[in-house]
């Protein structure tokens, strides 16, 4: 009996020692990549969490300090290494995946709100320093710029008291998102998204022009004292990429034929017609296109072949430039974000780059304590409209190519400013490109 009792005893140590070596190594497996998802958006959602004190209220910003040491020990538990790069980046081993920077991630659509909260949290400080870098800049260089003194001039700044803050939108630069937001907040019976729901909130410069604080630049009628005011800014040229191929739209062809689309067409390529009878019968068809068009396309338009009015049937970024060029037209959509926003008068807390979303975004929602609604931005961003495989930088890079030098250096002039205050690398001129457009009358003088 003793030798089967201790044989017994023997089998359930043994037993016993095998279990605590598997559980062992079954609580030191690495976190996978959704687990520490679920942790940190886990940390973010509950509110009677110790590590998020704000409870997650509409207005609160979270402790960010915590939420990256919980996600740091989150990697050290993982076996992660994370060593910044010269190029301030960091990498990481989880589940091979790489850390990335903004452009990357727009690039492999990282839209998942936990995703981008994990890069924010490890990438905030070089946010924020980029950020600030850029305002001191800005600052710095409009130090001696001379204020308009036009009185009561309404400016596109829009006072949103209620939420503490003031935007200046400018367009093309994700202002849609901004504006769809704003209205729903604050317009709840809006029968539209048009701007135009926002009018009454417009500032206007007051007659005295009395600085605000010394600093705020000229004071402003019906601003809140300590308004954040904020604009999203975009490279110039992306900017009138957007707006060309938004006038593609057919309701953007519509609204905007007597405005600039059908005059921008006409002139720009009456150049390659040599009869004047074709020239004629061209323009009386290229105006039925836009009766049809207002139809809502009923019946089958069939466009006469050599054309060139309807081919293509809408506006491209040369007919845009070469109107503005020759008419000098000014309007909001290619308007310099500088001059728009009226930076030399008005002073701003913060201006991010819309190609440095989402984390600029990130950021910028936390200082206007809109944290939580950071979701309604991703699910609002508009969508860029490329053909099949080609990225935002793919579009850039054809549409440039498709630039003469003249219409390079015109881009180069007249954003000027934004290419200096914001940081945007100016369009390059090439030596095989001819200046061989006969609308843009080339000065070299005029440019350097």
């Amino acid at each position: 009996m003793s030798m089967i009792f201790r044989g017994r005893f023997i089998f359930t140590c043994c037993l016993a020692l095998a279990a605590t070596v598997l559980l062992t190594g079954l609580w030191h497996v690495p976190l996978s990549w959704s687990s520490q998802t679920s942790l940190l958006t886990g940390a973010m959602s509950r509110d009677d969490n110790p590590r998020f004190p704000h409870g997650g209220s509409p207005n609160s910003s979270p402790d960010f300090s915590v939420l990256l040491d919980s996600v740091r020990d989150q990697d050290s538990v993982s076996g992660e290494t994370a060593e910044s790069q010269d190029t301030g980046g960091e990498t990481s081993q989880i589940g091979q995946r790489k850390d990335l920077n903004s452009a990357e991630i727009r690039t492999q659509s990282l839209t998942e709100v936990a995703d981008i909260d994990r890069m924010y949290f490890l990438k905030r400080e070089e946010v924020e320093k980029r950020i600030r870098e850029r305002m001191e800049h800005i600052k710095s260089t409009l130090s001696s710029c001379k204020p308009k003194t036009i009185h009561l001039t309404p400016i596109p700044l829009y006072q949103i008291n209620e939420m503490q803050m003031s935007w200046c939108p400018v367009f093309k630069s994700g202002s849609t998102t901004w504006k769809m937001y704003f209205i729903d907040k604050l317009v709840p019976t809006h029968k539209s998204y048009n701007l135009k729901e926002l009018d009454k909130r417009k500032l206007r410069i007051r007659n005295d022009f009395s600085l605000k604080g010394g600093s705020r630049g000229i004071s402003l009628f019906n601003e809140r004292e300590g308004n954040k005011r904020f604009t999203v800014v975009r490279h110039p040229l992306s900017r009138l990429i957007s707006h060309a191929q938004n006038a593609a739209k057919d309701s953007q062809m519509i609204a905007m034929e007597k405005e600039w689309i059908a005059r921008a067409i006409l002139d720009n390529r009456e150049k390659l017609i040599k009869s004047y009878k074709d020239k004629n019968e061209y323009q009386n068809e290229f105006r039925d296109y836009f009766l049809w068009l207002r139809s809502k396309r009923k019946g089958e338009f069939r466009i006469t072949k050599g054309n060139v009015f309807l081919e293509p049937p809408y506006p491209i970024l040369d007919d845009l430039i070469n109107h503005i060029i020759r008419t000098d037209a000014h309007n909001g959509h290619w308007a310099p974000a500088c001059r728009w926003c009226k930076l030399c008068e008005v002073d701003y807390d913060y201006i991010i780059k819309l190609e440095e979303e989402p984390l600029e975004l990130w950021y910028l929602l936390e200082q206007l304590g809109l944290w939580q609604d950071r979701a309604l931005f991703l699910k609002r961003a508009n969508s860029s409209q490329h053909p099949a495989n080609m990225t935002d930088s793919d579009v850039f890079e054809r549409n440039l190519r498709s630039l003469n030098n003249r219409q390079r250096a015109w881009v180069n002039k007249y954003f000027y400013d934004d290419f200096v205050l914001f940081g945007y690398e100016k369009l390059k001129l090439e030596s095989g490109i001819l200046n061989d457009n006969p609308f843009v009358e080339f000065d070299k003088s005029a440019f350097w």
